[in-house]
């Protein structure tokens, strides 16, 4: 509604993230939260601060907690998208988002791979991942805290063989060690042909 405002805004973060990393060196570290899928065009607007800072970080990854969607098309894909147009050292914290209603352990780890599987999909070298409902210790809602982990994020995979793909609805991606297969939680899921031998995590 106010273009000239909109103009003099991003002129302002432009200014704001550009003499915060001017002033803390060679040294410092600037990462900024972030990237958000809530209109037209905003990933590409919001990742142009990258030329500024040094990380960016994707708050809510999978779903909104606080709207309670959840969908692979508006809260997964178009940031794997984008990573590829990305520079290649500047790092993109992903957060992995878990329901703050309840939800049992083992609805809880299974939205969790899935998150984490999704985001091996795209992942590059400098990307990290954390799964949690919310970043409080405990969680002020929902079942995992800032602090959980889990055993997933152990596997080595080996370098990824290449971009992931999609095939009859689902996604994968091969690597040296292993596969990831995604079906989209809006997804009508599929079938995937194995080659060999495949043993789960």
């Amino acid at each position: 509604q106010h273009p000239p405002l909109c103009a003099a805004y991003a002129r302002a973060m432009d200014e704001t993230l550009g003499s915060l990393a001017a002033a803390l060196g060679e040294r410092g570290v600037v990462l900024y939260n972030g990237l958000w899928n809530f209109a037209k065009d905003r990933l590409q607007d919001q990742s142009q601060l990258l030329l500024y800072a040094d990380a960016a970080a994707v708050e809510y990854f999978g779903m909104n907690p606080r709207t309670k969607r959840a969908s692979f098309a508006k809260d997964i894909l178009p940031f794997l998208e984008l990573l590829p147009s990305l520079p290649a050292d500047k790092a993109v914290y992903f957060f992995g988002r878990g329901s703050w209603e309840y939800v049992n352990y083992v609805a809880d780890y299974e939205w969790q791979r899935y998150l984490y599987a999704s985001f091996l999909l795209g992942r590059r070298k400098v990307d990290l991942f954390k799964y949690h409902s919310s970043f409080q210790v405990p969680a002020h809602r929902g079942r995992t805290g800032g602090l959980d982990a889990f055993a997933d994020w152990a596997l080595d995979l080996g370098e990824p063989k290449g971009p992931y793909q999609l095939e009859d609805g689902l996604y994968s991606r091969d690597f040296a060690s292993g596969r990831v297969v995604v079906a989209p939680d809006d997804g009508a899921g599929g079938r995937v042909r194995l080659a060999r031998r495949y043993y789960t995590p």
